[in-house]
């Protein structure tokens, strides 16, 4: 696995496409990842990256 706070060139991206052994996750996808297996990390890692649920107010529609 590759990961990188960036994206890949197109010339790495073609490769990882040909390379299915390696898989490549760019920063979208680790935030994505990051979000969506939160709740299922071990302690030690939610210290790591300690998220706090927030919430934002949205005017309401008329």
């Amino acid at each position: 696995m590759f990961v990188t706070l960036s994206n890949y060139t197109k010339k790495a991206q073609k490769y990882l496409e040909n390379t299915p052994i390696i898989r490549g996750i760019n920063v979208t996808e680790l935030v994505d990842l990051i979000l969506k297996y939160y709740d299922d990390l071990s302690e030690k890692y939610r210290k790591m990256i300690p998220l706090k649920m927030v919430y934002i107010p949205v005017p309401k529609e008329e």
